[in-house]
Formats: structure tokens, sequence, C-alpha cells
């Protein structure tokens, strides 16, 4: 637990010293005025480049709004589990502990998305109604990532039930994925106020993570509970393997019955003395062993 522990805050920090350095990256490599009314973005290459390749669609930016109501939604749908349990308890003591840490993430990722308005790095490469507006790191990014992954851990925290946390969990994920590239496309964001956003958001949900273990909630099905849950127990059939027979010679009967050449066989060195038609009589009592089946044009093969 403690090491596992450790793994989670280690990797937050890490996330959140990246996120840093790549802000402070932003602000002073290859900062130019591309953007509208002459605002400055730094890696203005790189930014200027994915925009013009990719453009500005509408039907995304919709799309990603939608998409950010609803991550509003599931938050309110959390601190409404918490609102019921205080009014029934009338203590804040009785609430979940998942709840309360829940809760006070959700105060860390608004007080991060207050921050970066205040203090800008980078405004939109478009225009809408407001004017220009600081786009970095990408608000609706951080805000889908940070809720949508967190929220299977607290529904399995909740019911206790892994086949709904592994539904909500690749549900919650598919819907990040569209979120990225869907603020992405839509091209109210520069690339790397998208990058920004996620290496945020990374940051935060380690550290939540960690939190979680550090004040004991239970613990998530990890360790690969999905595909032993997933695993369809698939048996081959054992194949049946026969050894060709040795003979006293040493040669095995297949090898013999395919050393047949294309007319007949050659006698033995006992038969070669008898005349046409007729073989030597064997030397001992034992009865000559049955002939094998044709396997030549004609020819037949007999077992030494």
């Amino acid at each position: 637990m403690e090491s596992f522990l450790r793994e989670h805050f280690r990797k937050g920090v890490i996330w959140l010293a990246v996120f840093i350095v790549f802000t402070l990256l932003g602000k002073v490599i290859d900062v130019k005025a591309i953007g509208p009314e002459g605002t400055k973005v730094g890696f203005a290459a790189l930014n200027g480049f994915v925009f013009k390749t990719i453009g500005q669609h509408e039907f995304f930016e919709k799309l990603t709004k939608i998409l950010g109501y609803i991550a509003l939604l599931a938050a309110a749908g959390f601190a409404a589990v918490g609102v019921l349990q205080f009014l029934k308890t009338k203590s804040l003591k009785e609430v979940d502990g998942e709840i309360i840490i829940l809760g006070v993430f959700y105060v860390v990722v608004l007080l991060a998305y207050v921050f970066f308005e205040l203090c800008v790095v980078n405004y939109r490469p478009v225009i809408l109604d407001e004017g220009i507006e600081a786009s970095y790191p990408s608000s609706h990014t951080v805000l889908v990532i940070c809720i949508f992954a967190t929220a299977p851990g607290m529904i399995y925290r909740l019911t206790m039930n892994k086949s709904l946390y592994i539904a909500s969990k690749y549900a919650c994920y598919a819907v990040i994925a569209v979120m990225v590239l869907g603020r992405l496309i839509s091209g109210v964001h520069w690339f790397t106020d998208i990058i920004g956003g996620i290496l945020l958001s990374a940051a935060l949900v380690y550290i939540f993570n960690g939190a979680m273990e550090y004040f004991g909630a239970e613990p998530l099905p990890y360790a690969g509970t999905e595909k032993k849950l997933f695993k369809l127990p698939i048996k081959l059939p054992d194949l049946p393997v026969k050894l060709p027979t040795v003979s006293a010679g040493g040669h095995s009967a297949s090898a013999g019955s395919r050393s047949t050449s294309e007319g007949s066989h050659t006698a033995p060195e006992s038969d070669k003395t008898a005349p046409k038609g007729s073989h030597a009589a064997p030397e001992n009592d034992s009865p000559a062993p049955a002939p094998r089946r044709n396997t030549g044009k004609g020819g037949s093969h007999l077992a030494k």
C-alpha cells in the first residue's frame, strides 16, 4: 500500500513538474504574434502549422461544449450524494471521506482554472463571442479529464460493483478521447493548449489518487482485474502425434514404405539366387510377415 501510494504521488509530482517546465518554455521559445489582434503565442511554428492544417470546425466546438456540460452534471451528481448524506446524518463526519476528498479535488481544479484566467499564457487562435480569451491550458480538456478520470473510481467506491466500475471506466475514457481530439479539431485552441491541459490533468488526477490511498479509501481493482473479468477461457485441444515405428534394421516403417522405386523393389540378398517368380524360404520357423499394400506402380513392398 505504501509503495503504491508513493507511486501515485511521485507520478503526480513528475507530471506537475513537466507541466510547469512546458508552460515556462511556451513563454520563451519561438514566441510570435500569430494570434488574432496581434496576440503572441509560444511554439509559434508548431502551433501555426497545426492550426492551418486542421482549421476550425464549429461542429466539434459544439460537441465539446456539450461534453463539458455533461462533465459538470457528473460532478454535480457526486456533490448531490454528499449533500444527501449530510442532510440525512446532520453531521459532516458521517459523509463519506471519498466524497469530501473529491470535493476538495474539484475546488483545486477550479482554482487552477481561475489562476490561468488571470495569468494568461496564450490567447485563443480565433475570436469568439467575448473577444480574445485566455486559452492555456484548455479548460474543457482539464475539466473533462479530471472529472471523468476520477468518476469510475468513485462509482466503484459507492457501489462496490466491479462490472459497473469497468463499464464506466471505458465509457469515461471514450468521452475523454473525444474531448481531447474534438477540442483540437474545433480550432478554438492552439496545439500546446491541449498538451498543457493533458499534463496538468494527469498531475492532478495522480495526486488525487494518492490522496485517496493516503486517507484509506477503498482500493480500486487494479492489477489486471479487467482482463480477468473479460478474459475468455480458451483451451486448445491436445493433438495426437504418432511417432513412426522403428524396425529391427533401424529403418522406420513409414520411411520404408516411401523407399519404393517406380517399377518394383529389390529383393533381399537371400532371394537373389532363387529363380524368378519364387522367393527363398525363411531360415527360421516363424511365419513370413504379411505383405504390405501396393505403394508403387504395380510393385509391392514386404517388410524386411
